[in-house]
Parts: structure tokens; sequence; C-alpha cells
């Protein structure tokens, strides 16, 4: 008799251990994000700035109207819906003596021109295009719009990321080391 009580209050109290489990891995796990973002990492100096210009502005003329960009946090910038193109500047300073391996995450998946230029100290332009007008792109891409870079020890690496939609432009953009990104979209991932 006693063991058919134990049965019956045995699978309840299991079940509510293994939701309360759930419950806990999401939320120490997925609950903020950004929490490995690099601007909280003392490692790294990031500065952002910003400029509307015309959808059809070439990034030549974005590079020589590098005066003209408006030093603000990306959360602080004027998104619309208007019809132009967003440029934003990225600028990462590695303080470290070693290569940090770095991975711009820019969380809007929705965006139908995403381009990303990564201009090196030698001059070289280094460019990647994304967005939902894009007919080949990988699947992690498509999910988790991001730009794989390196900085250098003691060296500082410049982004210049277009934007360009006809739904809203708002999109955070952070910037991790590539395993905790790797991190954050397994998470994401588990999460759907």
């Amino acid at each position: 008799m006693l063991l058919v009580f134990f049965q019956k209050k045995f699978i309840p109290i299991a079940l509510l251990i293994v939701i309360f489990s759930i419950i806990y891995f999401f939320i120490s796990n997925i609950g903020d994000p950004t929490q490995k973002n690099i601007s909280n990492n003392s490692h790294f100096e990031m500065k952002t700035a910003y400029l509307i210009a015309p959808i059809d502005e070439p990034f030549i003329d974005i590079l020589s109207a590098n005066k003209k960009f408006i030093a603000s946090e990306v959360k602080n910038i004027p998104w619309s819906f208007e019809q132009h193109a967003y440029w934003l500047k990225i600028t990462i300073k590695n303080k470290q003596n070693e290569v940090a391996n770095l991975v711009s995450h820019f969380d809007n998946p929705m965006l139908d021109e995403l381009s990303i230029f990564q201009v090196m100290d030698t001059g070289e332009v280094i460019k990647q295009q994304q967005g939902d007008l894009q007919n080949i792109i990988a699947f992690t891409q498509r999910t988790a719009p991001h730009f794989k870079f390196k900085v250098s020890p003691f060296e500082e690496t410049s982004l210049y990321v277009r934007i360009a939609t006809t739904g809203i432009a708002n999109t955070p953009i952070y910037v991790y080391q590539n395993d905790d990104f790797r991190v954050l979209v397994q998470d994401i991932h588990l999460l759907w």
C-alpha cells in the first residue's frame, strides 16, 4: 500500500523537478543573451557612430564623409521607416596582447539589405553582403546575421555597416568573442 502511494506521488514530483530544471536552464543561459557582449569586457574598447545617407550612396563616398558620422550608441540612432540607408561605423580596439577573433551580430533577421565592410590598416576592404534580397545565404546567416573578423593585438579595426530595408531598420548590434557567439547561437536554436 505504501508503494502504491509513493508511485502516485513520485511521477508528479519528478515532472515538477524536470520543468523547474528546464526553466532554470533558460533563465540562467538565455535570460540575457547580450551579457557576453565585448562592451562589458575591459579587454576591448568599442565606439559607434552613424550616418543617414541616400539609399544609392556608394561606400567610397561614405568613407570620404567619415567626419559626418555622428557618435552615438546604436540604441540611440533615430531609426525610421523612411527609404534611406543607415551607415554605422563600429570601431573596436583590442587592448590585449593576443589576436581577438570576434563576431558582430546584427539582431534583426528581417533586413532587406545588410552590407558589412571591414577596413584593414593596409587599406584593404573586406566586404560581406547579407539580407533577404540575397539569394544564396547560409541558414545561420539568416537566423543570426553576423560577420566574423579579427583584431590584432593592441590594434584597432573599423566596421562600416549599411542597413537598408522596407521595414523597420532598428537593428541591435552586439560584438562577441567567437566562442561566446557560438554558444549564443546554440542557445537560440535550442530555444526554438
